[in-house]
């Protein structure tokens, strides 16, 4: 079975470090700062990750996807390195920037629920 095509690797390496990066740095802040950090901050790290994580794959799956054509200008070597370059970058067969729209939408679905609890135990 095949994961990724392309640079479609970078995708899950993105997802995944900025989710372990918000959790870490959520933890450390917790830790350091209790009176100016609230413990719940660990909660909210999460959907943050996922908003970080998915707008930079939005971003260079967008730019790494995009369908330009190359010109064939004479130079061999320019020819040779877009024709490389314009292979499809994809995670599970979806392009990555699909995978980056989804993590914010996931994001925003934990946020919202997360919103709905706080109004439901304050009425």
């Amino acid at each position: 079975m095949i994961w990724w095509e392309g640079r479609g690797g970078l995708g899950v390496i993105i997802l995944l470090g900025s989710f372990i990066f918000s959790i870490f740095g959520a933890e450390y802040l917790v830790q350091q700062f209790p009176d100016q950090f609230p413990a719940s901050l660990l909660s909210d790290a999460i959907p943050i990750g996922w908003a970080i994580g998915g707008m930079t794959c939005w971003i260079l799956g967008r730019r790494w996807n995009r369908s330009d054509e190359p010109g064939l200008d004479g130079n061999l070597f320019e020819s040779i390195r877009d024709s490389i370059e314009d292979a499809d970058h994809t995670i599970l067969f979806l392009p990555m920037e699909y995978w980056g729209a989804l993590s914010v939408s996931l994001a925003m679905l934990f946020v919202g629920i997360s919103l709905i609890k706080w109004l439901i135990a304050i009425f």
